[in-house]
């Protein structure tokens, strides 16, 4: 669908650019003619546009395509609204993205309390990038109080959902006497209990 949207934007683009083209010719009819033909198919495309933003998932494509570069100028600023918008409604990708906007200070003022608030968000919405950096934030203390067992909970959870995570998980392991890694455990199992994600 971000595809379709960016293929809107550059008719609105190519209309926009016929307009300025068709001033400088000096049959003034033709003129009168292209630039209603170019008002009209300008129009047309930002209705498609405005319908294809109140899609949630291309309104997640156009967030990630503004914070890449992707068919359109990289715009940080936009990107974050964008996240944000689809984040506050409980996306939890979108909610994982704007957390590591905040960690980074890209589009929004840099902030690790906030970043571990969306990661948290993201990590309850059992999405594995936003354990996975909840559970660092808890191992580092960044942002949040340092809780080893609760970053193993975390960092058990992303490893069972994305296994380039086991790793780190297995790392913290190696500095977590046997009882608070047992808890960390008890905690993820817990999680999924609660959460119906159980395997």
């Amino acid at each position: 669908m971000a595809r379709v949207y960016t293929k809107r934007i550059f008719v609105l683009s190519t209309a926009v650019l016929l307009i300025s083209w068709s001033s400088g010719c000096g049959n003034s009819k033709k003129k009168a003619e292209a630039e209603a033909e170019a008002a009209a198919k300008a129009k047309a495309a930002e209705v498609e546009a405005q319908a294809l933003r109140a899609d949630p998932d291309d309104k997640l494509g156009q967030a990630y395509d503004h914070y890449s570069g992707n068919g359109t100028p990289i715009d940080y600023t936009r990107a974050a609204l964008l996240f944000r918008e689809l984040a506050e409604e409980g996306n939890a990708i979108a909610q994982f993205s704007l957390g590591a906007m905040f960690q980074n200070g890209l589009g929004v003022p840099q902030n690790y309390m906030e970043a571990v608030k969306w990661y948290q968000k993201s990590a309850m919405g059992n999405h594995p990038d936003g354990q996975y950096l909840l559970g660092l934030a808890l191992k580092e203390g960044s942002g949040v109080p340092r809780d080893r067992i609760e970053a193993f909970k975390w960092l058990q959870l992303a490893a069972e959902g994305n296994k380039k995570y086991i790793e780190s998980r297995d790392e913290l392991a190696l500095l977590l006497p046997a009882e608070m890694m047992a808890e960390g455990k008890r905690r993820a199992k817990e999680h999924h209990q609660y959460h119906g994600t159980e395997n």
